[in-house]
């Protein structure tokens, strides 16, 4: 069959893979959140989950995981300012009067705004604190969660026992053990950042508290100092112990100021000062990048094509992101769309660590001659990409996590077709002029040519190329989203194609079995090789002979 009737018939020669797919890695909000933050600052028995019993009549409550008071000699949190035995607060199991279950783990702790004069705890508030090791840097930024919700000894009104939380971060105080078997408590220290009961918790719901504190060159003065956690329940602004002393005296049968808030999962974070929360972005990919032109060739006007347009060949990718940043293969996928995108099977190519390198900012994958398959591609970078900071990829520029996505279309030309020395998505005879400029040249020794336009791979540009050409000639790729992006003839142009067309089929037919069986010699005598070769030069000659009069053709049809 002559080409021109093979290539009416079949516009296309691929050979289709299996249909294949990668399994994507997503992250949730919470894990790219906690991949920006730089260190979780230790908060011991901050789920409330480690208790001790005591000699205390309860004890028998206490071993059935119910209640349980804080101790100085076991327990890490200690009564904020309170005197006496005893104390405004209970470890406790959820149970009546409160939610089912805790927020975190078993247990929750309970603080009271108890007014009996044994437990007497003076000011707005009454509750727990905790002193850390971790010690203060105002030019930090520290974020404090905790969860809360209410508690009441009156299930059918249980807004009679309740009038708001606080959540505190602050720096410096003491602890202090005046006497009393549970009377441990945190004294003084300076809030440096607060919550004081802006969110809405219902009955029977854990809402989440957040304290911020933003670098504040004014707090340099407490640097150094132990930073400290409070959990407070607010008063009744009508409870007699907001004063000092209270007034009248409250006895000790009067609980109807009695306020009741629950905490749990205690969280404290820490970033630097400006710390990096930036996204990173893909800012650009560049096809063939660190190829360079060869120089013209002498008496032959400039190269007709370039590194840049040409889509014979993609060797490598490069992608350039705003920063450094952290990926392996993996976060990456590459797609064969096929020749027709829109009704071709998508393939996955099975990027491998040798495709993958690396450096910064900039991510490299790289070819083997030969090694994509014809077609339109799509590139995607997965949103599991990170900058050296965790913040996740944000692939759509629009300042969230997500994933990045550059197919091939009739402005970047994202596609490969053997031949398509021109970059138009399509062979023909614009990409002649290619062929029949290099035509004798070589990638490994002078005169140079592109090692775009060898089609064999063979180091040289020579008959064998002219054949890949010819077998590929009038074939296109289609975009999935446009029509193809080559030149469209018109009537001279078509008619030239036609000769062009013909003229090829001569070609082909005229390239010699000889100059064939060259390509592939392994074993032949002296002589054998040497009248091989004069056969081969000879023919060669009468082939350059007609590709000059197929570039004069071209050439006059577009003076």
């Amino acid at each position: 069959m002559k080409l021109s009737k093979r290539l009416a018939s079949k516009r296309t020669i691929l050979t289709r893979r299996g249909h294949s797919a990668t399994r994507r890695r997503v992250l949730s909000l919470e894990q790219m959140e906690d991949r920006r933050l730089l260190a979780q600052i230790p908060i011991p028995n901050a789920g409330f989950e480690v208790r001790g019993t005591t000699n205390h009549p309860n004890d028998s409550v206490i071993l059935q995981g119910t209640h349980a008071y804080p101790r100085p000699e076991i327990e890490s949190w200690r009564y904020f300012e309170a005197g006496g035995n005893g104390g405004p607060a209970r470890i406790v199991y959820p149970a009546t009067g409160f939610i089912a279950t805790a927020a975190e783990g078993n247990h929750v702790v309970r603080v009271v705004t108890d007014p009996r004069p044994w437990v007497l705890t003076i000011g707005p508030t009454a509750g727990v604190a905790q002193i850390l090791n971790e010690t203060f840097d105002s030019t930090m930024t520290y974020d404090l969660t905790a969860q809360v919700s209410r508690y009441t000894d009156n299930t059918s009104e249980p807004d009679d026992n309740w009038n708001g939380y606080v959540v505190q971060l602050a720096v410096g105080g003491v602890n202090h053990t005046p006497g009393g078997q549970f009377s441990g408590q945190v004294i003084g220290g300076t809030v440096i950042a607060e919550d004081w009961n802006t969110q809405s918790v219902p009955f029977g719901t854990w809402v989440t508290s957040t304290v911020q504190y933003t670098p504040d060159p004014s707090d340099a003065a407490l640097d150094g100092q132990p930073l400290q956690v409070r959990l407070l329940a607010i008063r009744d602004p009508d409870d007699p112990a907001i004063e000092n002393p209270p007034d009248p005296p409250v006895s000790n049968a009067d609980f109807s100021y009695v306020k009741y808030a629950a905490f749990d999962d205690v969280q404290l974070f820490e970033e630097e000062a400006g710390a990096d929360t930036t996204p990173p972005v893909v800012t650009g990919v560049e096809l063939n990048a660190g190829f360079t032109d060869p120089d013209d060739l002498p008496n032959s006007g400039g190269q007709p094509t370039s590194w840049e347009l040409q889509r014979s060949g993609i060797f490598n990718m490069e992608l350039q992101f705003s920063e450094s940043v952290t990926l392996d293969v993996d976060d990456l996928r590459l797609t064969n769309l096929g020749m027709d995108a829109p009704n071709d099977d998508d393939v996955v190519f099975d990027l491998q660590p040798n495709h993958f390198n690396l450096v910064d900012d900039v991510v490299t994958l790289s070819f083997a001659p030969g090694e994509l398959d014809d077609g339109v591609y799509r590139i995607e970078v997965l949103q599991t990409a990170t900058d050296l900071a965790g913040n996740p990829l944000d692939g759509a520029n629009q300042g969230v996590a997500s994933d990045y996505i550059l197919e091939g279309n009739t402005t970047n030309k994202f596609h490969q077709l053997e031949a398509d020395w021109n970059g138009d998505a399509g062979i023909s005879v614009f990409d002649f002029t290619s062929y029949s400029y290099w035509f004798g040249t070589s990638i490994v020794e002078a005169p140079f040519g592109p090692q775009y336009v060898d089609i064999n791979n063979d180091d040289g540009i020579s008959v064998f190329d002219f054949t890949g050409y010819s077998e590929k000639f009038g074939a296109e790729v289609v975009y999935a989203n446009a029509f193809a992006g080559r030149v469209l003839l018109g009537p001279a142009e078509e008619n030239l194609a036609t000769d062009v067309q013909i003229a090829i089929e001569q070609v082909v037919e005229e390239i010699p079995v000889t100059a064939l069986q060259w390509g592939v010699v392994t074993r032949r005598s002296s002589v054998d090789e040497l009248e091989l070769q004069q056969r081969v030069r000879s023919e060669e000659q009468d082939i350059e002979l007609v590709i000059d009069a197929l570039t004069n053709d071209i050439a006059d049809a577009w003076a």
